[in-house]
């Protein structure tokens, strides 16, 4: 099996890589540098002249208040390359597997949300990672949307890496509170992936479309960080106390809008793939470890 990554240097990209080759599937993983996607020529050559099995797309601007500021390149990268390649995936007829996410849901009230709720996208972020979702459904039928939420993971920047070097020079940190949403590792995901590939390959599999995946989890960002915090107590590497300050998101003053609930329901691709869903407590040694290390000299 031979796989072509978009998007092989962000966090899930990196866990994707190394998750696929233990699993002994071959990889051409794409980072921005390798293939731009906001060139939808090479993006269609790409697939159409390389002997891949499947085109799984990580390649996203997920800085939410940067996409506020950058609304044409969020778009093209986003929304409008995820129609190239879904015509080439289409025209090859291969699976095509996109990274989508929770905030499609940001005005949609209480979760956890199913794959049929009707998605009500708002802010430059949402509602280019929706068009996205939209340029793929029209364009091939063999495609494996994956909405999910709050990744993290030892590579590259998220939440539990900021929270760990605030840790090591502050005694207390703000987090909003009124945020609720499912953290979500990205080993785990990369995981889910790699088990699903052979079988959505298999001719007789018909049960494409979108699926949310995440962990089991839902909880709020200060809950989050709490969580954090005693794991790195728990570990040794915080050898003093630090407060989480719970704060309501309205007085950080952010660009683009949040979702004030999120959070997703996985039964669908639980049930379809017969994929455990993780907690998301159980990866945090190894991220909340990775950061720790990092600070040292």
């Amino acid at each position: 099996m031979r796989v072509f990554i978009t998007g092989a240097n962000g966090q899930l990209g990196r866990e994707l890589v190394d998750v696929l080759l233990k699993c002994n599937i071959e990889v051409i993983a794409a980072s921005h540098e390798d293939l731009d996607v906001k060139d939808a020529a090479c993006v269609q050559s790409a697939i159409l002249h390389t002997d891949i099995d499947a085109f799984i797309n990580c390649a996203a601007i997920t800085n939410v208040d940067y996409c506020e500021d950058n609304q044409e390149e969020a778009f093209l990268v986003n929304g409008k390359a995820t129609r190239a390649m879904a015509i080439a995936c289409n025209k090859m007829r291969i699976p095509l597997i996109h990274i989508s996410t929770d905030y499609v849901f940001t005005e949609n009230g209480r979760g956890p949300h199913l794959e049929t709720d009707r998605p009500t996208p708002n802010g430059a972020y949402a509602k280019t990672k929706y068009q996205g979702e939209l340029n793929i459904i029209e364009n091939t039928r063999r495609y494996i949307i994956i909405r999910t939420a709050w990744l993290f993971s030892k590579y590259g920047n998220n939440f539990v890496k900021k929270i760990c070097h605030f840790a090591k020079t502050q005694d207390e940190i703000n987090v909003v509170s009124n945020n609720f949403g499912n953290p979500t590792p990205a080993k785990a995901l990369a995981y889910a992936i790699a088990y699903m590939l052979p079988k959505i390959l298999d001719d007789d599999f018909s049960a494409f479309g979108i699926y949310h995946y995440t962990s089991c989890e839902i909880t709020s960002w200060d809950k989050f960080a709490m969580a954090i915090l005693k794991k790195a107590s728990e570990l040794g590497y915080l050898q003093r106390d630090v407060r989480i300050k719970s704060i309501p998101s309205y007085s950080l003053k952010q660009k683009a809008p949040r979702p004030l609930d999120s959070s997703l329901d996985c039964s669908l691709f639980l049930n379809t793939f017969e994929i455990s869903i993780p907690s998301y407590l159980s990866y945090l040694d190894e991220v909340v470890s990775e950061a720790f290390a990092s600070f040292k000299d």
